[in-house]
């Protein structure tokens, strides 16, 4: 008799004397548990679907290449966009017959829109990358340039189609099949992974808590050049600053001359990942959208006047991250960015 077997019938032995089963039954048993395989284990492994190279544009934007219509297109990366899009002139280019859209009315992508103007046209068009693809996929029309050497916005009406890694140490945005184990997901080596749970704004944006020098605050990522920002009532709400407190400094002016402020905060963290210092510009926002007062030339600063919102991540902080963003548990996976090169 095999060893295996002679160690699995000493196992059974005190079972079936206490259930007195006959000899037959036993034997029946025996045959049938050798007689079948083991369960194969469940493949866990990622399946990366596109590796897509990430380039910094002139005014510091990010944006990949996206194949439509047969060739590359570069199009810049919208964590803070719901909705994806496409310039007019290669939407015209491309021949591309536009539909009318009706959407809520909000600030799309540097546009203005209320509820007596006009919403933008979107195209239906096949996009992939790689295995990536999806067949029918509406891009909004857009009269705005999206960046010099672009042809329109990747927001996360896209991504979330799949899992999304964005590794700024090796400039590289990876998308992988959501059929996965949970939890498998950081392959990279690193010296600590941690995760917080994300869910999304009435409007679609991705939303998840932080925590700046031990406050929780409601927060979103916008992969657009520059700091973090918060709006100044937030910061006199969560931290009791004002503009007379001790170590406030001016930071700057933006572009329509409007100011904003620094403060000496100590850390910022997601996850289980901590940023030391980090630099937060804080703006005197609206108390309410109501289109009076603009933070720019071109559209309402929404992440200034949503009373909801405490805390907008910018580039310059998420370059010292790894972020794994899995749409399918609703989770964002966190290391250093340094932890993958």
């Amino acid at each position: 008799m095999k060893p295996q077997m002679t160690i699995i019938i000493k196992r059974l032995q005190p079972l079936l004397k206490m259930q007195r089963l006959p000899v037959v039954a036993m034997a029946f048993a025996l045959i049938f548990f050798w007689a079948v395989p083991p369960v194969a284990a469940q493949d866990c492994a990622l399946k990366e679907f596109a590796s897509l190279n990430i380039t910094t544009l002139p005014g510091g934007e990010i944006a990949v290449p996206l194949t439509i219509g047969g060739q590359s297109h570069m199009f810049v990366v919208q964590l803070t966009n719901n909705t994806s899009a496409i310039s007019a002139a290669l939407a015209d280019a491309l021949h591309l017959k536009p539909t009318h859209s009706t959407i809520p009315h909000t600030v799309f992508f540097g546009q203005v829109f209320t509820p007596t103007s006009p919403t933008p046209d979107f195209v239906s068009v096949p996009v992939s990358e790689g295995s990536a693809a999806i067949n029918d996929f509406h891009l909004f029309v857009v009269n705005t340039t999206p960046g010099s050497g672009a042809d329109g916005y990747l927001g996360v009406d896209f991504l979330r189609h799949f899992e999304v890694e964005i590794d700024f140490a090796n400039g590289k945005l990876n998308l992988f099949s959501p059929n996965h184990c949970p939890g498998a997901v950081v392959y990279w080596p690193n010296t600590g992974a941690g995760y917080t749970l994300f869910g999304y704004t009435d409007t679609g944006n991705l939303i998840f808590p932080a925590t700046v020098d031990g406050v929780r605050i409601l927060t979103r990522l916008s992969t657009e050049p520059g700091n973090a920002r918060m709006a100044l009532e937030v910061a006199a709400k969560e931290f009791d600053i004002s503009l007379r407190s001790d170590g406030l400094k001016a930071g700057g002016a933006d572009d329509d001359g409007s100011m904003f402020y620094h403060y000496p905060f100590k850390s910022l963290q997601i996850g289980d990942v901590s940023i030391a210092n980090p630099t937060i510009d804080l703006k005197i926002s609206m108390n309410a959208c109501d289109g009076k007062h603009l933070f720019s030339k071109k559209a309402v600063d929404m992440s200034m006047c949503s009373k909801d919102m405490g805390l907008i991540v910018g580039q310059n902080e998420l370059r010292k991250l790894h972020l794994f963003f899995s749409f399918r548990e609703g989770k964002l996976y966190v290391t250093t960015a340094d932890s993958h090169k």
